[in-house]
């Protein structure tokens, strides 16, 4: 149906104006933009000024935008918008139809352009979502806090739930020839410090009977989202258990432990990545978790903020200061144990 609405729309819009206001009637209007990636940050390009041309269009794609974590960028190209090499370039950007007015108010309908995508089945795809970004933080006036409440009760570590924490992570682990020896008495580590959280039993829990793995990876901590637009296959937890992550860059945080996570909780952050793509699929794939031109960068705000949620309650119990991070800007660092931050 979405389909056959978008191929009334084409027929409605003249496609060769893509780059210019186009007026359907006094009460509605349309313009194309095209979302884009630049210095690993999300942006729409808007026509060249339609700024001037419709302040209130501009403030209403502006607002509409930068709510879902964009920014906005004014078209640089030179040429007429009609130029054959814009065609070629809509044939594999996605370009999205913002519209303002009575039926279809602050509204973006994204068209592929395909002309057999109709026909074809949903092509595979595969989404990496990284841990750290080593870009530069826009949000060098904040800062990391930890409000430590009282603790809801002690931590301690349960044998048996650490066992059980064991098995689910060796059932799900990937092993290759080549990993290091000592990444199974990590696990034991790793399952004996999960074991005082019972949020962490309760996460692991319900990815258990899921279709993921893990895969050890030297250099980075990555969770791939295999699949389409439409579901999720399956997940794949690239892990480290001697990488930290330091998870802001200004000056601050050099050398501050409340803004590195140990390679333990740096697993939690993946996990929660494979929840939400193995257990609330829906939600993932609305919050753009599969699209393959952009990075689903509200999709990962909402890990986040479920990291920070998370990382909050284990301090309660355990007294420990974590990161309690706004955006994904950061680094890896080694650390000496799977529960160390250094």
């Amino acid at each position: 149906m979405l389909l056959a609405f978008l191929n009334w729309l084409r027929n409605v819009v003249d496609y060769s104006a893509s780059a210019r206001l186009s007026t359907m009637s006094t009460n509605r209007h349309l313009v194309y933009v095209h979302p884009c990636v630049i210095n690993n940050q999300p942006y729409v390009v808007y026509p060249r000024g339609l700024q001037t041309q419709a302040p209130k269009l501009f403030k209403t794609l502006q607002s509409h935008f930068f709510n879902q974590g964009y920014f906005l960028k004014e078209d640089q190209r030179q040429g007429r918008p009609g130029d054959q090499h814009q065609h070629e370039r809509r044939r594999w950007a996605p370009i999205l139809l913002f519209t303002t007015g009575i039926f279809l108010e602050n509204t973006a309908f994204a068209e592929s352009m395909s002309e057999a995508h109709d026909k074809a089945l949903p092509p595979h795809r595969q989404v990496e979502l990284q841990l750290v970004s080593s870009n530069a933080t826009k949000h060098t006036a904040d800062e990391l806090h930890v409000s430590l409440l009282p603790q809801v009760e002690p931590a301690s570590s349960s044998p048996g739930q650490a066992s059980r924490i064991y098995d689910i992570l060796m059932q799900h682990y990937k092993r290759n020839e080549s990993d290091p020896d000592y990444i199974l008495n990590d696990f034991k580590e790793i399952a004996n410090y999960y074991s005082r959280f019972p949020e962490v039993i309760n996460l692991l829990d319900s990815i258990d009977k899921k279709k993921w793995h893990l895969t050890y990876d030297q250099h980075s901590w990555v969770t791939v989202a295999s699949g389409n637009a439409f579901r999720v296959d399956t997940a794949s937890v690239h892990f480290n258990t001697r990488s930290a992550a330091q998870l802001k860059l200004y000056n601050r945080c050099q050398n501050n432990p409340v803004c590195i996570a140990s390679p333990a909780d740096a697993l939690l952050h993946e996990l929660l990545h494979a929840q939400s793509m193995l257990v609330n699929t829906q939600e993932f794939l609305a919050q753009g978790g599969m699209n393959a031109v952009l990075y689903p960068y509200k999709h990962e705000y909402a890990i986040i903020n479920a990291e920070r949620i998370l990382y909050t309650t284990m301090s309660q119990r355990d007294a420990i200061k974590r990161p309690q991070r706004i955006d994904h800007t950061g680094r890896l660092v080694k650390a000496q144990c799977p529960t160390c931050i250094m």
